[in-house]
């Protein structure tokens, strides 16, 4: 079985996928919205909003990433170069939610704390 292609579909692709990681992040933050606070206290609520933040975030770089491929894609335009930072930022957030989420999971864990 053959995949559609043509011109675009790429950037379309590329554009839904930085939007589902958008939306999931921030389901995340609405699941550390219901969990988090009564646990850690103000703590969880700054997880829960670091979490948003991240959101909007991703979905910044993705409908500006999107219009970038958008744009190269026109007769004659060259590709953009600018998008190694985004990524960089990106992990950098990505490990830095995942060792916060690992320690709020051991706090939680010494409290005594099931959810």
């Amino acid at each position: 079985m053959s995949q559609p292609s043509g011109p675009g579909l790429a950037e379309e692709r590329t554009g839904f996928a930085w939007r589902r990681t958008a939306v999931s992040v921030a389901v995340g933050a609405l699941l550390c919205l219901k969990i988090l606070p009564p646990l850690l206290g103000p703590a969880g609520w700054a997880l829960a909003v670091l979490g948003f933040c991240w959101s909007a975030d991703l979905a910044r770089i993705g409908r500006r990433r999107h219009v970038e491929a958008r744009a190269s894609t026109r007769p004659g335009a060259s590709v953009p170069l600018g998008g190694g930072g985004n990524v960089v930022r990106t992990a950098a957030v990505t490990c830095a939610v995942g060792v916060t989420a690992t320690v709020a999971a051991v706090v939680i864990a010494m409290r005594g704390g099931g959810v």
